[in-house]
This record gives structure tokens, sequence and C-alpha cells, in this order.
């Protein structure tokens, strides 16, 4: 049956006998769940999944998602297959969706905004080509990663100062504080010093600059405040009516893992009030992502709690993203977290062997956190919400020479890539950056994942590389200094 309903899909696209710009088809059977990818020999990759409308089987729809990394990295081909393929989805709906003869099938309510966007309004498009500023986060974002409870506006290691306290009001009271006012009014002028530590891999790629910013589909409620919050982002206003768009909790610096880059497994445990969780309902109808990291985030019985109970009918465009070391993604944990509409789940592998997994993680043997990474996907499959799984890096000359490695394995279970460029704060005796033959040897293992990697991960890559020159050039290490050719030019 399966094979009856995706090959007219499949031969619409075909002509004579291969697909658009050579890319090739790859299916992949999920449990119930059908994927199609269309892979480019540079990486890029167009896919969608069909999942039955029923336990019964029978008819099937399309998730409507469409997983293409980043659109810009698609050739000129890649973009033609994405646009008949949504076009050849729409035309073929009668046999994906009316198997059995009844009426096709109603979206469900996440379809019709997952992955797309609206049009930004023209005034705002031109504002933007006058000026933009670096980062949005002052505007979009509040962090609680410091169980201390300051408030920053993005990762609490990249942020100089704080913007507030929770002992100082609610999240709701601190969003326009005299800190989140003044990081509003430094961005808008350019000056970056005073806010942000210049190892910020985001401020070399500008991947929070605001052109990036884009209204996401969604509820009424939802994308108002997205058109409220850019208004008042081009006008740089100071006091934001418009609510937050991201928040990140750290509920608890309780980790089971002790790495050689965190504090948290070697410090004593603390914990935000969980006052906190009852603060949640009053932004989550308007929020696009709420994070929860730690420690582990996984580990502490609040966040269970809230990830089991998580509304998605009343918050139906909330995401939530975890960052996990992926020990306690057990198959039986996941059963539990069915009705939780998660966005991404970031697993910090920071490791491409096992050797240097047991030697940077200090955890759990690495064999059974790629069988927990591997429990996810299934998990993924048959899940109300496709989201994505992403393995993080942070790069260091303890596992950078394992990242040709660990490209392998995330390229393997089709997963995002996040790499960190080591903060050295907080980790002194892993200090680098002064040393030009550690920054050169980082930096060619580096070079040696890139050339294997998709062009999805370019970002990435270069955002990290163009950080590590920086730190180095501003410690008095090798910095811009560094010779001989290189595939990934500093990000401007």
């Amino acid at each position: 049956m399966r094979r009856q309903l995706v090959e007219p899909l499949i031969g619409e696209l075909r002509r004579d006998g291969v697909f658009p710009g050579g890319y090739t088809l790859e299916r992949v059977e999920h449990g119930s769940t059908v994927e199609l990818a269309f892979r480019a020999e540079g990486g890029a990759t167009v896919a969608m999944w069909l999942r039955p409308a029923s336990d019964a089987g029978g008819a099937y729809r399309t998730t409507r998602h469409f997983r293409v990394g980043h659109r810009g990295a698609l050739d000129r081909a890649g973009a033609r297959l994405l646009d008949a393929l949504c076009d050849a989805v729409a035309r073929n709906e009668a046999a994906l969706f009316d198997a059995e003869g009844g009426a096709p099938l109603a979206p469900l309510p996440w379809e019709e905004h997952a992955s797309s966007r609206l049009p930004t309004p023209p005034a705002i498009a031109e504002q933007r080509r006058r000026s933009e500023v670096a980062c949005t986060s002052p505007y979009t974002t509040m962090e609680v990663t410091d169980p201390s409870g300051d408030v920053h506006q993005c990762c609490a290691t990249w942020t100089i100062g704080a913007r507030g306290k929770l002992a100082e009001g609610t999240l709701a009271e601190l969003w326009n504080s005299p800190g989140y006012q003044m990081a509003r009014r430094q961005m808008a002028s350019g000056d970056t010093s005073g806010l942000c530590r210049a190892i910020c891999p985001r401020l070399h790629d500008r991947g929070l600059a605001e052109g990036r910013f884009e209204l996401a589909k969604g509820s009424e409620r939802f994308v108002a405040n997205q058109r409220l919050l850019m208004e008042e982002l081009a006008a740089r206003r100071e006091v934001l009516r418009a609510k937050p768009l991201f928040l990140a909790l750290c509920p608890s610096t309780y980790c089971n893992y002790d790495c050689i880059m965190c504090l948290y497994g070697r410090t004593p445990r603390r914990d935000l009030p969980e006052s906190i969780w009852e603060q949640l309902p009053e932004l989550l109808p308007t929020l696009h992502t709420l994070t929860l990291l730690g420690g582990e985030p996984l580990a502490n019985p609040s966040t269970m709690d809230f990830l089991r109970a998580f509304d998605a009918d009343a918050w139906p465009d909330a995401r939530v993203d975890l960052i996990t070391n992926g020990s306690l993604l057990t198959e039986k944990a996941l059963r539990h977290l069915g009705g939780c509409s998660f966005g991404d789940v970031t697993v910090s592998l920071n490791a491409g062997t096992a050797a240097v997994y047991a030697e940077v993680q200090r955890g759990i043997d690495f064999a059974e956190v790629l069988a927990n990474v591997d429990a996810l996907l299934r998990f993924r499959a048959t899940h109300r919400r496709p989201f994505q799984v992403t393995l993080s890096f942070v790069v260091q000359p303890a596992n950078a020479h394992t990242l040709p490695e660990f490209g392998e394995l995330a390229r393997a279970r089709g997963s995002r890539v996040r790499l960190l460029p080591l903060n050295p704060l907080e980790t002194g005796e892993l200090d680098f950056y002064p040393d030009p033959a550690a920054v050169a040897s980082v930096l060619a293992s580096l070079e040696r994942f890139a050339a294997g990697a998709p062009a999805a991960w370019a970002a990435e890559i270069e955002g990290t590389r163009a950080a590590i020159l920086a730190e180095s050039a501003r410690r008095g290490g090798v910095g811009a200094r560094v010779e001989g050719p290189s595939p990934l030019p500093i990000v401007r």
C-alpha cells in the first residue's frame, strides 16, 4: 500500500529516470512513517514525511514539513526540486490522503504553520536595508541559566553582565528592566563591546542579525506579537509592548556527568525557585521557543513534570528545545513525552570516538548514548510534530581531532550539528587561545571536518573558526596570522 501511495508522487518528480540536478532519492521507513529524502552530492537535502492517518493504516497524510537545512544552501536545481515536491504533494493529495475512498483528511493544527514564514512588511525591509542591529537577542530573548537568578539576553557565557535578577521581579516585569533597556540602546548603537564577549560565534556568523528575524506563521495572537516586536525593533524602542519570543531556563545545576569544560558536575547543586514554572503560562501563548538546559534537565523532577503535562492545545505555537547529555533519553523516558511539542533536542556529544568521549564527557558509555540518540530518532518518527535532532560539540584541543568522526555520526543520523568554541572563562586550565600551536592544531581539525561537511553546516563551521581566530588574536595568540590556505574564510 505504501508503494502504491508514494510512487505516483515520485514518478511525477522524475524526468528521464533521474531527478533534477542529479539529486538521488533515499527512502527510509521509520516504523509506520515513510521519509523521502532527496540528496545532492554536496550534502544539501530536500525531505518530506508521509505518515498514516490512523493506527489502522490505510490512508496517509504528508506532514507538510520539508527539511532543506538552509534553503540558501541549495543550488537552483535543489530549489526547483523543493518547489516541484510541494506542487506534486498538492496534486497527489487524493492518492496520498484518500487511499480508501473517503474524504481528504483535515491537516493537524500544527501542520498549517510548521517551518513556514510570513513576508516581512515592506517598510521594515526598507529600514533593514538602511541599517540593522548585529544581534536581536536584547529584543527577543530572556535566559535564566544562572541559578543565582541572573537574567541575560542570551547565553550567560557569551554575555557581559546581567539584565536583572529574579529577586527583583517576575520574568514579565524584568523584560523591560533598566538592564534590558540599556542593552537595547547599546545594541542599536552598534557597539557590542559592553554586552557581548568577542568569542560569541553568533557575532561572527550573524546568525541573530536583524535581517534573519522572520515572521513565523501561527495563531493570530502569536503572529500579532511577532509583528509588534518587529515594528518596535525597527523603531529601536527600548521599552517593548511585545513579549519575548525565546526563553531559556536552567532549572538546576545538578548533572550526572563531570565534563571537563563544565563546572556544574563538580560544584554544589543550585536550583531555580519552583515559582519559575508558575510564570510560564503568561509567556507561553506568544513564545516561540522555551529552551530547557542544565546541568542535566532530564534529571530534574520539575522539568519532567512540565514536559509530561505540556498542553499543546493551549500553547499551539510554542515549542520546547532540550539541551541534554542524552544519558536519560531512554525509550522508557521518551514514552512519557509524547504530548510535548518539541522544536529541537540537542545532545551534547563533544566527541567522535568512545575513547575521547570517556575522557571529555566522563559519563555513561558512548555506545549507550548513541543508542539513546537512535531511540530519540525513532521517537521523532512517530511524534505528532516533527522536530530537529542536533548533535553538539564544544571545540577544544582534547577533542578536536575527532571532529571528522563526529561528523560521520551526525551524517549517518541525518542530524544537524552545533559547534561551540571553548569558553575559557570558567575552565582556565583548558584555555588554548594564547598558544599558536594549539590554535593551529584545532583549526586544522576543523578544516578536516569541513572537507566532508554538508553545506547546511557551513555557518556553524565558519562562525566557530572566526570566533577562535578572534579570541586568539585578542589574547596575543596566532589569531589572523594562521598561515596557509583555508577553505573556511572568516565571516565578516
